[in-house]
């Protein structure tokens, strides 16, 4: 008699897995060695539910407490009883993916983790994933910094389909949409959601106040996070527009086009940042310039805090701007847009591991694994 598929239970929580799954799911329609279930939490599982793979997609509520969010992850995994457990990495504080864990290493359960930025690990319950899927041998160096975990490169799941894009031709629609002239700069703000934080805050008013002493004829487009609350959303507009800035709020339902239209993406730490590294990579011209912004010292220690990296790799491989001194942003900004330096980013983004293999990789590991 033929044994069933093994059954591997999927954790998202937050956009960068949930487009990474759906990666994984679209390729496991042509292989059918296991079957495949997700659950998923707020936001990750609006995404999820607009896909087209053939799955069976769990909501898990989002609980006020640990407590009562591992009830639920036990609740879960009682009730589906999968073999296996792949989670994503959510943050900064703990959901779904944090809780599947750690309930499925108390059964004793193999659990992998999906991870979408170099050297990412939340381990804010205590638990963390036997084996990390990571971008890279650098992803894979620095999670290892972190705690002894196995690690498998793979590329990222995520950006699988960014091969297929015409990104020449969304960067047009996009700026066309927006009303731009072919030279006017559209300098991108990528929220996150950390507006509790201070020195969060205070880094959008510095940026503002730099931007409105730009020419007018900048364009600033204020895409919020997804997990971030209306409270936090209107709070980071409001700080944008009390500086004089003319801003557009996103609402573009596809990231990458937004992503596509502005020649600088600004963020504190965002993986937007990466997916824009990504479609640079895949761009036949230079699209934009990716810049970070740590310069205030209370997100600088957050940041190396809650990621325990003392650097952010992109930066450190030339394919990022990255601004550490308040009296430095302007500089920066202006830099950030000049055509020699999206030309040096662009030739630089070529180092990031191509993502075609990703989802193969990963059912590969976990076949291997399951079979040993």
């Amino acid at each position: 008699m033929i044994s069933p598929p093994p059954k591997v239970l999927i954790s998202a929580r937050d956009p960068a897995t949930a487009h990474a799954v759906c990666a994984l799911l679209q390729y496991a329609q042509t292989d059918y060695r296991l079957r495949f279930s997700v659950l998923a939490q707020s936001p990750a599982l609006e995404i999820l539910q607009q896909a087209e793979s053939a799955f069976r997609l769990h909501p898990f509520p989002s609980p006020s407490d640990t407590e009562q969010l591992l009830a639920a992850a036990g609740a879960a995994l009682e009730k589906l009883k999968p073999e296996i457990i792949l989670s994503g990495v959510s943050g900064p504080d703990s959901g779904v993916d944090e809780a599947l864990l750690a309930a499925g290493r108390k059964l004793g359960l193999p659990c992998y983790a999906l991870q979408n930025f170099w050297g990412d690990v939340n381990d804010t319950l205590g638990t963390v994933a036997e084996t990390f899927f990571v971008l890279d041998q650098q992803a894979a160096r620095l999670t290892r910094l972190r705690f002894p975990v196995r690690t498998v490169p793979i590329g990222s799941l995520k950006h699988t389909n960014y091969a297929a894009f015409d990104i020449s031709g969304m960067r047009q629609q996009q700026r066309m949409k927006l009303k731009l002239q072919p030279e006017q700069p559209l300098i991108g703000i990528f929220g996150q959601p950390l507006g509790q934080l201070p020195g969060y805050l205070e880094t959008l008013r510095h940026l503002a106040r730099n931007l409105s002493y730009r020419p007018r004829s900048d364009t600033v487009l204020y895409r919020p996070h997804p997990k971030e609350t209306k409270t936090q959303r209107d709070k980071s507009l409001t700080i944008l527009q009390q500086s004089g800035l003319k801003v557009q709020l996103d609402s573009e339902a596809q990231v990458e086009r937004s992503l596509c239209a502005c020649d600088v993406v600004v963020s504190a730490f965002s993986s937007c940042g990466i997916d824009a590294l990504y479609l640079n990579a895949l761009s036949p011209q230079p699209l934009n310039s990716v810049l970070f912004l740590l310069f205030n010292p209370e997100l600088r220690r957050w940041y190396h805090s809650y990621t325990r990296l003392k650097e952010l790799p992109p930066v450190t491989a030339g394919m990022a701007l990255l601004c550490t001194e308040s009296n430095e942003l302007a500089l920066t900004l202006q830099n950030a847009l000049q055509p020699q330096t999206r030309q040096q980013c662009w030739k630089k983004s070529r180092q990031l591991s191509p993502p075609q293999q990703a989802a193969r990789e990963i059912i590969e590991t976990l076949m291997a694994d399951y079979s040993a």
